[in-house]
């Protein structure tokens, strides 16, 4: 059953590098606040229908108000994730940002573990491993502050504050939720992750107004016409995130079943893994001697977290 689990993480993480170098192609091709939002508004309504589906045919079974609530603040932790995330990307490098979002999803919930789920504990050696994953960001990373030059300092780090925030509070509502409602037989992972989608659809159609108005002001303060959203350019890339997306939340759930001293740092670990082979084979970034060694930390760590 624990070989599934590991295989529901490498699955998930599969899907969080298609998302992302989809994700980050939709970023460059449509920039913006409010074109972040009506792409993540598209690919969370496919991810509804999906998910309605998926739970209509596997169980229809609902929860009680705690599991609601938990799976509301997952989707509202994932809206706020994937709206700074496409504005993040188009600053930093994947790996660099992935790894910014490391210390919030690895040390917060390796804290909060003894608490949130029944005292389990986490071992000298995988806080090394946790330390060893956060040490490889700071050697992934080289040279970014002239990608985000400029920008705003303040603005841009808002924005991966808030990227940040947003993963690591999905990331112990998936755990909490297999460990106190899916454990105990209250609620299904296919119900947690359509309440998560519908809210993710709900926090995104809310936003769009509000943003398309503020866009449509600041474009005539400068005379010029706000820019609409071509969709026939991006299409491709928002079905492969949609889809991907989808693939990303309902392992990650169902891997969350770990323990919370193999989940949260492992998760980190393929994540920052995934990045940086995107940002190599994908993105063109450089190899360098400094990206390698943190390769090589990353890998130490995995090995440390599993003992």
């Amino acid at each position: 059953m624990e070989v599934l689990l590991y295989v529901a993480l490498v699955l998930s993480q599969i899907g969080s590098s298609a998302k992302q170098y989809a994700m980050k192609k939709c970023g460059a091709i449509a920039k913006g606040e409010s074109n972040s939002i009506r792409i993540n508004l598209i690919r969370g309504a496919i991810c509804l229908a999906v998910s309605i589906l998926v739970w209509i045919f596997t169980d229809a079974t609902a929860s009680d108000f705690f599991g609601v609530l938990i799976a509301v603040l997952a989707g509202i932790g994932t809206s706020l994730n994937l709206f700074t995330w496409i504005l993040s990307a188009q600053k930093i490098s994947l790996t660099l940002l992935e790894g910014v979002c490391t210390v919030g999803v690895l040390v917060v919930p390796l804290v909060l573990a003894p608490y949130l789920y029944g005292g389990e504990s986490v071992s000298l050696l995988q806080w090394i491993g946790s330390a060893l994953v956060i040490l490889s960001l700071f050697l992934f990373s080289q040279k970014e502050e002239k990608k985000s030059e400029k920008a705003s300092f303040f603005g841009s780090m808002s924005l991966i504050f808030f990227c940040a925030f947003g993963v690591t509070l999905a990331s112990v509502a998936k755990k909490v939720y297999t460990y106190h409602v899916v454990a105990k037989g209250m609620g299904s992972i296919g119900f947690f992750t359509m309440i998560s989608f519908l809210t993710v659809f709900l926090v995104f159609a809310g936003l769009l107004p509000f943003y398309q108005r503020r866009e449509r002001r600041f474009a005539l303060a400068f005379g010029q016409e706000p820019q609409p959203l071509t969709l026939r350019r991006i299409w491709p890339y928002i079905l492969i995130a949609a889809f991907s997306l989808y693939v990303c939340e309902i392992f990650a759930t169902v891997a969350s079943d770990l323990p919370a001293a193999i989940y949260y740092p492992a998760t980190k670990a393929l994540g920052i893994l995934g990045c940086f082979v995107l940002d190599i084979a994908v993105f063109r970034e450089k190899i360098t001697c400094k990206k390698l060694l943190g390769l090589a930390t990353l890998l130490t760590a995995v090995v440390l977290i599993s003992v």
